[in-house]
């Protein structure tokens, strides 16, 4: 199985030499295929692998901008690409830092104990050596609680989201 360009692609269906169309499933998106004449070929990137379209969707438009009637799809093989973690924002954890360091004096605390519970105390001084319900030692070191009255004041930013399509009337 060989690799078509998109242009090559175009010139074949605009003269309508192109029997078929396939979108097969693989990791991550689907891949096309083309069959004309007696070759049966990959729609392949600028960078020489098969192209993967992450939406079917994305697929579907190129094929409607050829002119394509019909295409074949086999989902067999398709699975979805896990995402990658994202982290959060930095603007909003600036702020959330902010109003930690804004309660000092006036903060409540909260410790993990090696039996799994977090029990919030009033002060720092006031927590507790072993989890008052299981006698268990402390795990890591004591956090500043936010109060949920606090965690409204923080101003964060959403991002616009852009279209990537201009939508017209016809």
């Amino acid at each position: 199985m060989n690799g078509i360009v998109l242009s090559t692609l175009r010139e074949l269906a605009s003269s309508g030499a192109v029997r078929s169309y396939t979108l097969t499933g693989q990791v991550g998106g689907y891949t096309l295929a083309v069959r004309y004449g007696m070759a049966h070929q990959v729609l392949i990137a600028k960078r020489g692998e098969p192209r993967l379209f992450a939406k079917v969707e994305t697929a579907f438009d190129l094929l409607r901008s050829l002119g394509v009637g019909s295409v074949e799809v086999i989902i067999a093989g398709y699975e979805a690409k896990p995402r990658a973690y994202r982290k959060g924002r930095p603007a909003a954890l600036k702020a959330l830092d902010a109003i930690q360091r804004g309660l000092e004096g006036n903060e409540r605390w909260g410790q993990k104990y090696r039996c799994g519970c977090f029990i919030g105390f009033r002060t720092k001084a006031s927590i507790a050596a072993s989890c008052p319900e299981h006698m268990r030692d402390k795990l890591g070191t004591a956090m500043p609680l936010i109060e949920p009255t606090e965690k409204a004041q923080i101003p964060l930013k959403m991002p616009r989201r852009r279209s990537s399509r201009s939508v017209s009337a016809s």
